[in-house]
């Protein structure tokens, strides 16, 4: 696989004078995108150069090159198909299919919108990067689930996410997915679910949420996403989505499986996106999973983009979809 150690390795060496260079795993094509916390373990890096074990102090800006997109998208379909993975009002995705021309099994994106773990919210906030990505060769899973406000109270979200995901075997059985190159995409409280989704595989026994046998995730892409419940991000959202009410001890062994921080390491690569401007989930919350994924002997970079705040990042109008595109080529490989 194309590790992103290297990609982030390469954009610290960029000058203005080699900006032109065609770097297949970052294409910056709209802002200046700021490169941190990029580090892990040795165990998969492909080069013989040494790799630090803790982020490098380095903090290194890339201007925006003239080159053209790293992939020439094509149509996808007007209306992805909506399949239930269960028969709940909320328990359902929509399916967006690449081009099949081609015979071999595609990786695919498992999508996760977010709103503070909120009701108020949907699966059509992410509407726009799941149609975007489908054109690219990807197929999407943009799941709903159910949340805070429709019966999504604790275990229910955690257990829906998680079957919506787990459901990806039986899609499998109709569609050219291949499993084995899973990378789960979700922005702000998505994002949180994108990161917990890695880690189930060390969820405790004891906890309601543990599964033995868990879809497997290749990588991580996370949009201003909630790394640690403790963060107080979502006006501290979390003590709702884990429970009100409960012991202390309670608490803390509801946190040890439902906070990604705690389920590290993934033994994953995981990319945390940030906009610069972002106050909902500041960029700082962000870096401080990346150096927790590091110490745990993770690969983990955090890309910070300047002049975007948190809604920026799900707008395929202002994100840079090529981008996206390069991480979830890289990440499933």
């Amino acid at each position: 696989m194309l590790n992103l150690i290297n990609s982030c390795r390469r954009a610290l060496m960029m000058t203005s004078d080699n900006k032109a260079r065609n770097t297949k795993t970052f294409s910056l094509s709209l802002w200046v995108i700021i490169l941190v916390g990029c580090g892990g373990a040795d165990r998969n890096i492909e080069t013989s150069t040494s790799v630090p074990t803790s982020p490098p102090s380095q903090v290194a800006t890339a201007e925006p090159p003239n080159a053209g997109p790293s992939a020439t998208p094509q149509p996808a379909p007007t209306n992805p198909t909506r399949i239930g993975w269960a028969s709940g009002d909320y328990q359902f995705g929509d399916l967006y299919q690449p081009s099949l021309s081609a015979a071999d099994k595609k990786p695919v994106v498992v999508m996760i919108h977010g709103g503070c773990w909120s009701s108020s919210y949907s699966l059509r906030l992410m509407d726009e990067l799941s149609a975007d990505l489908a054109s690219r060769g990807f197929f999407v899973w943009n799941i709903e689930y159910r949340s805070l406000g429709n019966g999504g109270e604790w275990p229910n979200m955690f257990l829906d996410v998680a079957r919506a995901t787990d459901y990806l075997r039986t899609l499998a059985n109709q569609y050219p997915i291949d499993t084995n190159r899973v990378v789960t995409m979700g922005h702000s409280a998505g994002g949180h679910l994108a990161l917990w989704l890695a880690g189930r595989g060390n969820i405790p026994m004891s906890s309601e949420l543990y599964n033995p046998t868990p879809q497997p995730v290749a990588g991580v892409v996370s949009l201003a996403g909630i790394g640690d419940l403790e963060s107080g991000a979502c006006s501290y959202g979390a003590q709702a989505i884990i429970g009100d009410n409960i012991s202390a001890a309670e608490r803390t062994a509801r946190l040890a499986s439902a906070s990604p921080v705690k389920l590290l390491p993934f033994e994953i690569e995981t990319v945390m996106i940030s906009g610069d401007k972002d106050s909902i989930v500041p960029a700082r919350l962000s870096q401080a999973f990346a150096d927790s994924a590091v110490a745990s002997g993770d690969i983990s970079s955090h890309l910070i983009l300047t002049n975007a705040d948190h809604f920026t990042l799900i707008d395929a109008e202002t994100m840079d979809m090529n981008l996206l595109d390069d991480l979830v080529t890289s990440l499933s490989n």
